[in-house]
């Protein structure tokens, strides 16, 4: 008889789109702006009961894959300075480069738009990439959706994209 093999974890990768990060991130920053704070607060912040949960913990990946926060010490978060410039960047070139910034931040979203340079393909090529890249079909799906909706949010492809 075969042994169970042990789950494989899918890479690393936000499992929010980065306008749902940037969002969330919003209310951390209302609250505590750049202060560090107790990670179960965050997620507080962040809607969630605490920190223990898998849904919590997911989020609170997704929006340190961005930059959006990042962790000064053990069990505490604080929202990034490069939040804070973006939120009250003067021009859009400002804010348009910085978004830019945590769109590349997660090492899958830099080197998909770095082999993907014109334009994205068909859904269906990206999840077939994901996949061989070892995301589980379920995982592929869900960081496809986050990953689109990212680049869409920024319109990074756009008429506004630097060359």
């Amino acid at each position: 008889m075969n042994a169970p093999q042990p789950r494989k974890k899918s890479p690393r990768a936000p499992s929010m789109s980065l306008e749902e990060a940037i969002e969330r991130v919003q209310k951390v920053y209302e609250r505590d702006r750049l202060h560090p704070a107790p990670t179960d607060v965050v997620a507080q912040h962040l809607g969630y009961k605490g920190a223990s949960n898998g849904s919590a913990l997911s989020a609170l990946a997704s929006v340190r894959y961005f930059g959006l926060v990042d962790r000064p010490r053990d069990g505490y978060l604080s929202v990034t300075k490069d939040f804070e410039r973006f939120r009250f960047a003067p021009d859009e070139h400002q804010r348009r480069s910085l978004l830019v910034g945590f769109l590349r931040k997660p090492a899958l979203y830099a080197e998909l738009l770095d082999k993907y340079e014109r334009a994205l393909p068909s859904d269906a090529n990206l999840r077939f990439e994901l996949i061989e890249r070892g995301f589980s079909p379920v995982a592929a799906e869900a960081a496809l959706v986050a990953f689109r909706g990212s680049v869409d949010y920024t319109d990074y492809y756009g008429s506004s994209a630097e060359p």
